[in-house]
């Protein structure tokens, strides 16, 4: 089962987004990028792939369903990684046991690098862009799924 384990802040909002929209305000909902949400989508439709939130974003799951559909996200996340282990990758590793997926099939989209001996499997996108098309291409090389375009 091709899995996508998808951090937010820094991958569908950036420190450029930001700038461009104005300061974060918790009270307005419209604070996800939608250009790079519509890249996620791509990837969703182009790999029929599973989401999986592994930002701290799933302890508001409500404020993330109600942000996702503000930016155009096709996807109502409804799963996420277990909480309070030591880092993210131990987190996504515990998941993937519990619903028997495989290191190959998954992709790892997050900011940070605390993926442990799951590295192999993140696309580390940048506080500063967010989620650009390379980003969408190497998880569709990754699942070996090859497009000139998208």
């Amino acid at each position: 089962m091709r899995t996508l384990f998808l951090d937010i802040d820094g991958v569908l909002n950036s420190k450029k987004f930001f700038r461009e929209f104005g300061y974060y305000d918790a009270k307005n909902r419209d604070h996800l990028d939608k250009a790079a949400t519509a890249r996620l989508n791509v990837l969703i439709e182009k790999s029929k792939c599973h989401v999986v939130i592994s930002s701290c974003w799933r302890h508001s799951k409500d404020d993330l369903v109600v942000a996702l559909s503000a930016a155009g996200s096709t996807l109502t996340p409804v799963d996420h990684t277990p909480f309070g282990l030591s880092d993210r990758g131990d987190e996504i590793q515990a998941w993937m046991t519990k619903h028997d997926v495989k290191e190959e099939e998954i992709v790892i989209f997050d900011d940070d690098s605390d993926m442990g001996h799951l590295a192999w499997r993140l696309i580390q996108t940048d506080i500063e862009d967010g989620l650009l098309d390379e980003h969408i291409a190497d998880a569709l090389t990754m699942w070996g799924i090859f497009e000139k375009t998208f």
